[in-house]
């Protein structure tokens, strides 16, 4: 890859981030002005559990599957182990802790007011593990075209199904939110499937061999990738088991339009994925440059939303929105070292770790 050829992958990834940006801030403002403080924070801690659990079940599992899939091994293959160490697993997983939760915990507030709801986990966790799976085979073999459509459709389709089922529903918001987020992510799936299944022979298949190098690749990245969803959503749980889904709605607020500026380091590290999992040479030129863009970019990206975070928030979001300020200027130096963090850290582990794996 040539650096002319990067940099247009990199202003295709940028451009694709920055709709998906105005995607979702139109579908926040939506959703918080028609749900209200509460019931968004009820939705942040439903659509934030399917990724724990995930990462909790199969955390290196698209590492390993990235690394496979540049390598240029059979795709079917590919998928079959999402499936099973993925899907299935996470799905047990699912099923076991809302069981255990609903039996031993009834009287904590979070599972009072989750209620049946979180039954929605069973779908939504095994279409995250399965989406994430597909958009992580599209981008790690070349596809960095069908991985930036695959991102805008997760983006526009929840935007578009809530506006037509709410127009429909209007006394059951959160219904239609829920409805049209689990549409969203299974919409993002058959398309990428399909896409996937176009462009090269997918065949679903077993091999006992493949099953151990993906096992052993991804035991690797588990520990931490499971960590980083810890430190990431965790706060999330606690917020809402200890102050209620009121305050979880405002937090939420300030997390989503603190991670927004976490796009910035995917973007630049998207059209690098294939030619770093196959140690091409020429890459000691490319890696300076993707660090120094992501530094500048995320910090001038930072300093931007803690200038005019609280006049964004009160305009777009409504007055009753205002207490998430403080939260979102104590998240921004955090947001700029994870971006730093986690450009380095990929860079490093798709270079380094790769080279020292013996197959």
């Amino acid at each position: 890859m040539s650096r002319s050829h990067y940099l247009k992958h990199l202003a295709l990834s940028m451009g694709t981030k920055l709709a998906m940006i105005g995607l979702r801030l139109l579908r926040n403002v939506l959703l918080a002005r028609i749900l209200g403080p509460s019931e968004r924070g009820l939705f942040a801690l439903l659509s934030t559990l399917p990724d724990l659990i995930s990462a909790a079940t199969s955390g290196g599992l698209n590492s390993a599957v990235g690394y496979q899939a540049a390598k240029q091994r059979p795709m079917g293959l590919l998928l079959s182990q999402v499936l099973v160490f993925g899907c299935l697993l996470a799905a047990l997983l699912t099923l076991l802790v809302v069981a255990l939760t609903r039996e031993f915990g009834s009287e904590l507030d979070i599972t009072t007011q989750l209620g049946l709801l979180a039954w929605l986990l069973l779908l939504a966790v095994p279409l995250t593990v399965l989406k994430s799976g597909l958009l992580t085979l599209h981008n790690a073999s070349g596809g960095v075209v069908a991985f930036n459509a695959l991102r805008l459709v997760e983006s526009l389709a929840p935007l578009l199904l809530f506006l037509a089922l709410f127009w429909m529903w209007k006394t059951a918001a959160l219904e239609a939110a829920l409805i049209s987020w689990l549409a969203g992510l299974s919409l993002v799936v058959l398309a990428g499937w399909v896409w996937l299944k176009r462009d090269q022979p997918l065949k679903l298949q077993w091999d006992r061999a493949g099953q151990n190098e993906l096992l052993r690749y991804s035991a690797r990245s588990h520990p931490d990738l499971l960590f980083q969803q810890v430190i990431l959503r965790s706060d999330y749980l606690f917020i809402g088991a200890l102050l209620g889904s009121t305050a979880l709605g405002h937090y939420a607020m300030a997390s989503a339009a603190a991670e927004l500026l976490l796009i910035v380091p995917e973007a630049v590290t998207t059209p690098l994925m294939k030619r770093l999992l196959q140690q091409d040479e020429g890459m000691d030129k490319v890696t300076p440059l993707a660090l120094r863009l992501t530094a500048t970019v995320m910090l001038g990206a930072c300093l931007t939303m803690a200038v005019i975070g609280q006049w964004l928030i009160v305009t777009l979001f409504g007055i009753a929105y205002q207490p998430a300020y403080p939260a979102l200027l104590a998240l921004l130096p955090g947001c700029w070292g994870c971006a730093m963090r986690a450009s380095c850290a990929w860079i490093y582990s798709a270079r380094i770790v790769p080279a020292r794996c013996r197959y």
